[in-house]
């Protein structure tokens, strides 16, 4: 399946959760706070509606990134997690 975004929207591959790996004691998410990583798969046009210029997209496939929770969609591509974010909602990518 090719996915295509519009505007500013990135779709990630969420990182699995290596504390359940790595630990004997989980903590769960709720106490954890609502920060992710992940992988960039796709990358939005930078295209919005209305906008003489295109946004820039600072992030490309591949970015190993670190995000808020807020404000994601979950999806399943495949029968797999995916989440589609702005990416204004990225606060950093991890080189």
């Amino acid at each position: 399946m090719k996915i295509r975004l519009i505007g500013n929207r990135i779709l990630v591959k969420p990182n699995e959760d290596d504390a359940i790996k790595s630990s004997i004691i989980v903590i769960p998410d709720s106490v954890k706070g609502k920060s992710q990583e992940g992988v960039v798969e796709v990358v939005g046009d930078g295209l919005q509606f209305g906008g003489d210029k295109p946004v820039e997209m600072y992030l490309k496939v591949g970015d190993n990134i670190f995000f808020g929770k807020n404000n994601v969609k979950e999806i399943k591509i495949d029968n797999q997690d995916r989440l589609i974010m702005s990416q204004d909602n990225v606060y950093g990518k991890v080189d």
